[in-house]
Order: C-alpha cells, then sequence, then structure tokens
C-alpha cells in the first residue's frame, strides 16, 4: 500500500526508515533491545511455548523480521549481551528448540 502510494518515493522511503528507527530507539526502560532479545528467546527456547505454533518457515521469516528490527537499533550491544546470555542458558540446560534455528540466528548476527 505505502509502495503504491508513494510510489516507492525516496525522499519518503528515507524519511520513513528514519522515524522508524527513531522510534525504536527511544530511552526507555526496557529498552526494544530487551523487548526483542525477550521476543527472541521465546521462538527459541522449547519450554516457552510459543514456538511450538510455528513451522519452520514461519520461524525463518519471524527471524528475517526481528533482524530488520535489529538493524535499526543503535543498542545494539543491549540486546547481544542478552540474546548471549540466553542461548548459553539454553545450551547449558538443553532447552533449545532447535540447533539449526540457533546456528542461523547467530549467522545473521555475524553479518551486522
Amino acid at each position: 500500500m505505502v509502495e503504491k502510494s508513494f510510489q516507492k518515493d525516496i525522499y519518503f522511503d528515507r524519511a520513513f526508515k528514519e522515524a522508524v528507527e527513531e522510534s525504536f530507539n527511544i530511552p526507555m526502560k526496557p529498552s526494544v533491545s530487551h523487548f526483542l532479545a525477550d521476543y527472541l528467546e521465546s521462538l527459541l527456547d522449547k519450554n516457552a511455548g510459543k514456538n511450538q505454533n510455528y513451522n519452520q518457515d514461519d520461524i525463518d521469516k519471524t527471524l528475517d523480521k526481528i533482524m530488520n528490527v535489529f538493524a535499526s537499533l543503535r543498542d545494539k550491544d543491549v540486546f547481544l549481551a542478552i540474546y548471549s546470555a540466553s542461548l548459553a542458558r539454553r545450551l547449558i540446560h538443553g532447552t533449545s528448540a532447535n540447533t539449526e534455528t540457533e546456528q542461523a540466528v547467530i549467522t545473521k548476527l555475524k553479518i551486522w
């Protein structure tokens, strides 16, 4: 709808991306980085229950969306610290829902 309405106008696209980035980076406690890491945790932990409603294609699409939000964050270090701690916990306790998905997340994070 946006593409059709604004005919892929580069100025609108830039303004929209800047507005989204600003809204993701408004100082608040807990931060968007924290919420995003918690949401990712709910997808990757087999005890969280959220992942049971998704097939692998849904999870992959959701990971792509998470990475799009991650790209807009200024405090990526907060997200990475929370994600690293929860990854370690999942690996130690054996609660990771899918090893391939964990590897895919790590690969996507290496790109950024």
